[in-house]
């Protein structure tokens, strides 16, 4: 059912393409894979998949396990029914995700226990559930679980990763049932070459038809990825499939080919796209940039996807500023085609045994660097020439002097002006504050720990309260900060023992007291409006009869009994 085969190895390079047969069709390699995390890619229809020639789609175990719920994809047939996407579909096992979680998650060998990003809510993974839920997605290829490390992480925490996913290895092959489906291995390691030989040779024997390399684009520099790609090299099994996980700017995958890797996949065409941002053969383009209001050209000449046949950069920078979502869906189509055409050039480069050529064709010719930022790049270029053909002493400092000037207003004062304003909101947090974290959680302050710099966060309602722990430096926004008239009153209170006392300026107290003053004036108009039309009523009804005191009694308290309820409701 599941079979790789090698078609053709570049006599030049030694890069390569083969055939993986799956159930629901035949994938080449070497493959790009969209993302489609909660079972779509991003603003593109199963048929824009079709046209652009994806072969293959990666869809996510952890969000799709939250909402929908894999119980209600297996209900509607699996995964291909659920999203109508007739080829096939490899889904990760969700431990990259419960990584990027950090602070939200508890991991021992046994499991891992998260809170969901959406609510709060608490969550249990084991290796077995991993492999229960994407059996129920239905899915051509699994990934097993494992932990994944970030840059930076110590050997021996490395090392306890390492035997952890080597244990749930074990346990996610033993526990699968489905012969429909295949199960990678993932390597693991970190940046450490011994740990990485140690972990490739290790999964060998559980490498059905295929296998993974995860932990790396996880914060390194590309050349350490590299580095640890040219270790794992020579320990590759020739009969199987090689997968990058998380791997996608055009760069890497060129290079990932070089170094024998055969299926990559990223969110990064996609969520550029949506930014803004598209790929060319010359480097990256930032399309809302103003240089491309009267640009009528296509986003990229060499590219034959619908976008480039059809529409201009004026065109799309003009809907993306407009903020229709054309022009997202628009790029999104275009960086995909990109990507997947760049990897039928590259297969094409292969079978002319011309990789190398190709290879160093193509790092001359692509900048990574934004396209928009080249002028600076050039300008800096420039001033280093005349500064070396000069031999002017005075012309070097008269270019360090304008360079600090540059830097001041564009880096310096700007975070002066951030850190500033991360302070004055930090002043307004406290106690029963509504606000919402960089993350997006939105929710009611429980807690604060100064000590600690932590506090407990209700994501929940009061009647169902959902309790997050988490860094005071998460906060991004507070949603009802005080008015004016509450700040003044604050600072007028005493401080309760223990509390922080927020710093208020004179010049803030200045600008509290003038509102205050004008709302007095205000409320005592009203005050004297209402008290004339009473009296002109009074007047008219003169010759009526007064009511008794004790309805008089009544209605007041039954008035009393309409502010208390308003009250309440504003509360």
């Amino acid at each position: 059912m599941f079979k790789y085969e090698v078609v053709k190895e570049c006599k030049q390079s030694g890069a390569r393409i083969g055939r993986l047969y799956t159930p629901h069709g035949v994938v080449e390699t070497p493959v790009f894979m969209p993302v489609g995390t909660n079972a779509t890619v991003k603003s593109l229809t199963p048929q824009v998949l079709h046209d652009i020639d994806a072969s293959i789609i990666l869809s996510n175990t952890y969000h799709l396990y939250l909402r929908p719920g894999h119980e209600l994809v297996k209900k509607a047939g699996g995964l291909h029914k659920f999203m109508n996407w007739d080829k096939p579909i490899l889904t990760d096992s969700g431990g990259f995700q419960v990584f990027s979680l950090s602070d939200m998650r508890h991991i021992t060998d046994e499991s891992v226990t998260f809170k969901s990003h959406l609510d709060g809510s608490s969550h249990v993974f084991t290796p077995e559930k991993a492999v229960d839920i994407q059996q129920s997605l239905g899915s051509d290829i699994m990934m097993a679980f494992d932990q994944c490390t970030g840059d930076g992480t110590s050997k021996s925490d490395a090392r306890r990763a390492l035997e952890r996913t080597m244990s749930w290895l074990d346990r996610c092959y033993k526990h699968k049932t489905r012969k429909d489906q295949v199960l990678f291995p993932i390597v693991q390691g970190n940046m450490y070459k011994d740990l990485r030989e140690e972990s490739i040779e290790r999964i060998l024997p559980y490498c059905e038809c295929g296998f993974s390399i995860g932990g790396l684009s996880v914060g390194e520099p590309k050349e350490v990825m590299y580095e640890m790609l040219d270790v794992l090299k020579p320990h590759y099994p020739k009969d199987m499939p090689r997968y990058l996980m998380g791997v996608g700017s055009p760069d890497c995958l060129v290079e990932g080919v070089m170094r024998g890797i055969d299926m990559f996949d990223c969110v990064l065409p996609t969520r550029m796209a949506r930014n803004g941002a598209a790929f060319t053969r010359q480097g990256n383009l930032t399309v809302k940039n103003a240089k491309f209001k009267e640009d009528f050209t296509p986003i990229d000449p060499e590219c034959d996807c619908y976008c480039c046949r059809n529409f201009s950069r004026a065109y799309i920078r003009h809907l993306l500023n407009a903020g229709e979502i054309l022009g997202g869906e628009l790029l999104s189509i275009h960086n995909l085609r990109f990507l997947i055409k760049l990897m039928q050039d590259i297969k094409q480069a292969i079978m002319n045994d011309c990789f190398g050529d190709f290879y160093k064709d193509f790092k001359n010719k692509y900048d990574w660097n934004i396209l928009a930022n080249k002028k600076e790049i050039i300008m800096l270029n420039l001033l280093c020439e005349g500064t070396a053909n000069s031999g002017s002493s005075w012309y070097m400092f008269l270019i360090i002097g304008v360079l600090f000037v540059v830097m001041m207003l564009f880096t310096i004062i700007p975070q002066r002006k951030r850190k500033k304003e991360a302070q004055q909101m930090m002043q307004s947090v406290r106690v029963g504050k509504k606000i919402r974290t960089i993350g997006g959680f939105v929710g009611e302050i429980v807690s604060l720990d100064s000590k600690n710099g932590t506090m407990e966060l209700n994501v929940g309602s009061k009647e169902a309260p959902v309790i997050v722990v988490m860094d005071q430096g998460a906060i991004g926004v507070v949603l009802n900060p005080d008015a004016p008239q509450a700040a003044a009153a604050k600072q007028e209170a005493p401080v309760e023992q223990g509390a922080t006392p927020s710093a208020v300026t004179a010049d803030d107290a200045e600008e509290d007291a003038v509102v205050a003053e004008k709302a007095a004036e205000k409320q005592a108009k009203k005050d004297a409006k209402k008290k004339e039309k009473a009296e002109k009523k009074a007047a008219e009804n003169a010759s009526e009869v007064v009511a008794e005191p004790v309805a008089t009694e009544e209605v007041s308290n039954e008035n009393a009994q309409v502010v208390e309820s308003t009250t309440e409701v504003n509360h």
